[in-house]
């Protein structure tokens, strides 16, 4: 498989990111998360904010840390 480039305009580029790397579709990520699909277009899009359940559930689906998908989830560096 060659390399590509994907231009993307999604404010959350590493769950963007993660769908295209996998050949997945939202269609078949939401269908696996539980999900509507434009509830998952708009959490990707950031019109939506994923809640603790849903970003959990994406994360369990891709096999990653939601930390990973959600940086918003993770913990702040000690000071």
């Amino acid at each position: 498989m060659g390399a590509f480039t994907i231009a993307v305009t999604s404010p959350n580029l590493t769950l963007k990111a993660e769908i295209v790397r996998r050949g997945l579709t939202q269609k078949g990520l939401s269908l696996a998360v539980g999900i509507g699909e434009t509830d998952l277009s708009h959490i990707v899009r950031g019109r939506k904010a994923a809640g603790p359940v849903i970003r959990a559930r994406i994360a369990a689906a891709l096999g990653l840390p939601e930390s990973e998908l959600f940086p918003e989830t993770r913990s702040p560096l000690p000071a």
